[in-house]
């Protein structure tokens, strides 16, 4: 997941409109990406599919591109016109300090509580391996540490360990970096780039899964940043119709935000891997049709997204319900605080596993524990936005930026 920039928060003078029910759409994208984790780690313990039939979870990787695109669209309405008729230094210098001081605290407490974690459980572990010469320490590499504190996962540099959500943070944060040039050329309301640029993007997207080696969208540690970086710039051109207003008639209604609604879950649904889980590096069998279905994924998320900027009816009213609200509030500590959730996960998962030692896990069984590991999850974000995120975030910016907020 990447970071999709906070809709309220904004250090220019000139503050533009919030655009509320994006908050909690992001909150329940993290849920789902947590839910994602967790059938992962239940084929590693042969606990048996979570949800048969579909592929709605299994692929739910794909929630991450929905949040670049995402990323992309908030941060054009957020800082795009500071940007549009040039850089300027000291615009520049505000704008990545204030998207440092989002990112950087929560990820450097969150990795330094996967690495307490280790020392104090997973280190003392046999090494021990599953049939399918699966090992939890294979995720724990010193080698790999130091480019986790820097932000240089997701460019290949490292294989996939310690606080793996944290590959999306990293790569947005670049990201921001590299997209600043655009905005010159891409905020200029709809035109022929902003149909040319989302084509080049999905065109590239499709090359990269098609020469990857899981041939899915699923591209994390190796070519994240390219990931990342063609799905926020997809964001920006989708931030264009917006802008302008272009089929808001259309768009606007709850009828059009549930059939977008519906053909997301289509788009994840099918195809359906139909099979058990394959042999490692992969964890899921890949349909011929996945390829194309996930390369389609960012287009259908750029049009669910502008149903619900546009919606102000059934939809805007239930996304905007309190719960919803602060689950989007604390939507980047759910994300980045999953990885030592998933410690419960394991824990339970093989404790149940020694009591049973074959057999799939019983639905009611494994309800309870995926509940009761997003209900801790949650709790976690909750504690780590009042005392980390939130406080963090005042302090780095009063202390770094060149306007004081």
């Amino acid at each position: 997941m990447g970071e999709t920039g906070e809709v309220s928060e904004n250090p220019v003078p000139s503050k533009p409109s919030q655009i509320a029910s994006l908050t909690p759409l992001r909150g329940i994208a993290a849920i789902l990406v947590v839910l994602f984790h967790l059938t992962g780690l239940a084929y590693m313990q042969h606990l048996g599919e979570a949800l048969p039939g579909t592929s709605i979870l299994s692929r739910g990787y794909l929630w991450v591109d929905f949040f670049f695109v995402l990323s992309g669209f908030i941060i054009t309405h957020v800082y795009g016109d500071r940007f549009t008729n040039g850089l300027n230094r000291r615009e520049v210098k505000d704008f990545l300090v204030a998207r440092f001081a989002r990112l950087y605290p929560l990820h450097f407490v969150a990795l330094c509580m996967t690495v307490a974690l280790y020392l104090l459980i997973y280190s003392k572990m046999p090494p021990s391996k599953t049939d399918d010469g699966f090992n939890m320490a294979d995720f724990y590499g010193w080698k790999a540490l130091p480019s986790h504190f820097l932000w240089l996962i997701g460019f290949g540099l490292t294989k996939m360990s310690w606080n793996v959500p944290a590959w999306s943070i990293s790569t947005e944060w670049w990201t921001y970096i590299l997209t600043l040039p655009l905005f010159r050329y891409l905020n200029r309301g709809v035109s022929k780039r902003t149909f040319i640029v989302p084509a080049l993007c999905i065109l590239a997207l499709y090359v990269l899964v098609s020469h990857h080696e899981s041939n899915s969208l699923d591209l994390t540690f190796d070519f994240g940043i390219l990931r990342c970086l063609l799905s926020f710039t997809l964001g920006i051109c989708l931030y264009q119709f917006y802008k302008t207003g272009v089929g808001k008639s259309l768009l606007s209604s709850d009828r059009a935000l549930l059939c977008a609604l519906l053909l997301t879950l289509l788009i994840l649904h099918f195809p359906y891997p139909a099979g058990t889980p394959a042999p490692p590096p992969l964890l899921f069998r890949v349909h011929p049709l996945t390829p194309y279905f996930d390369v389609a994924s960012p287009l259908v998320f750029a049009l669910l997204a502008l149903c619900v900027a546009y919606n102000h009816g059934k939809g805007y009213q239930f996304l905007n319900i309190r719960p919803l609200r602060y689950l989007g509030d604390i939507s980047f500590s759910v994300y980045l605080m999953q990885g030592n959730s998933f410690t419960v996960f394991m824990i339970a998962a093989g404790s149940w596993r020694q009591k049973h030692p074959v057999g799939d896990m019983g639905w009611s069984d494994k309800l309870l524990l995926y509940s009761f590991v997003v209900l801790f999850d949650v709790v976690l974000a909750m504690a780590t936005y009042r005392w980390v995120e939130r406080p963090a975030r005042g302090w780095i910016r009063r202390k770094l930026s060149a306007e004081k907020t």
